[in-house]
């Protein structure tokens, strides 16, 4: 996670504390994941502080902000070989151009937002789920206003369309190796053994808590545990995240957070935990795994 300390960005800070969580919202629509929308959040950070002219050369911070964001995002998707649908113009019987209520966007979820183009995902973020204007949209989109009320039209048709034919997502196959390691974290991690969760730890582990900060080493992650030590009520099961395996954090019988473990020969190498990125749960498909298909060749007893 970019970390910017210099006194030359005082302005840079200002702004990404003011636009972060809006910024993150917005590259993990463009992506359909909150786990990479995290990623492409610090490329784009990365790159605008690279770039970063100044906020008085700037007529828009804000918009110049969000140029990179959807140039980021759309890099990200085509490194990962996933192609773009392409532009609609077809005429559309749908003639509402009513905004998505935030009951639609909750049931819509990440995955229905992939079938649309760049451009109308792009402009229904931006105004039904962030509510920026048509002008503020055109400004950030290098768009014109009637392009970006076109492209908000068809978006907003197609999403509507598409509610009544979507699909539940194919179950996660895990492999034996990624059952054992969600089973032997959830183990330890449930019965308080943290001591032993500590010594799965790689050297190199990086933590990443989301929005808060980044660690590196065993010695800067280790005392991210006594944290969860101290907090009651709390325990993990295996999950998927947005098709992602990952672990969910349940707290009074709801899903509080959720956490992804990268693993290497056995050890931890990578942590990124959405404790204090409310927003990020908002938005997942955060489901428990089938038990079943944890079970398999005894890899699980919770």
């Amino acid at each position: 996670m970019l970390q910017i300390h210099s006194r030359p960005q005082t302005d840079f800070d200002r702004l990404v504390r003011d636009l972060r969580p809006r910024l993150y919202t917005f590259c993990a629509r463009m992506v359909g994941s909150v786990a990479e929308g995290e990623d492409v959040l610090q490329d784009t950070l990365l790159k605008a502080l690279q770039a970063w002219p100044g906020a008085d050369r700037l007529d828009s911070p804000e918009a110049w902000m969000f140029r990179i964001a959807r140039n980021a995002a759309l890099d990200a998707l085509k490194r990962g070989g996933r192609t773009e649908p392409l532009e609609d113009h077809e005429h559309l019987a749908v003639e509402t151009t009513d905004a998505l209520s935030q009951r639609e966007l909750a049931e819509f979820g990440l995955r229905p937002f992939m079938k649309l183009s760049a451009a109308q995902r792009a402009c229904l973020i931006l105004m039904d789920v962030l509510g920026y204007t048509l002008a503020e949209i055109a400004a950030m989109l290098d768009m014109s206003v009637p392009a970006v009320k076109a492209a908000l039209h068809r978006g907003r048709a197609k999403l509507r369309a598409l509610a009544a034919t979507l699909e539940e997502p194919v179950p996660l196959a895990l492999s034996a190796e990624e059952r054992a390691h969600l089973a032997r974290y959830v183990t330890l991690f449930n019965a308080r053994d943290f001591d032993a969760v500590r010594a799965l730890l790689a050297d190199d582990v990086r933590l990443d808590l989301m929005g808060e900060f980044t660690r590196h080493g065993r010695a800067g992650v280790e005392p991210y545990f006594g944290n969860y030590s101290r907090l009651l009520g709390w325990h993990l099961v295996p999950g998927t995240i947005d098709g992602q395996p990952g672990l969910l954090s349940y707290r009074d019988g709801a899903i509080a957070n959720f956490i992804f473990i990268s693993w290497r020969d056995g050890r931890i190498t990578r942590i990124r935990d959405f404790f204090h990125c409310p927003v990020a749960r908002g938005m997942a498909d955060a489901r428990p795994l089938e038990m079943a298909s944890l079970r398999e060749g005894g890899a699980i007893h919770i």
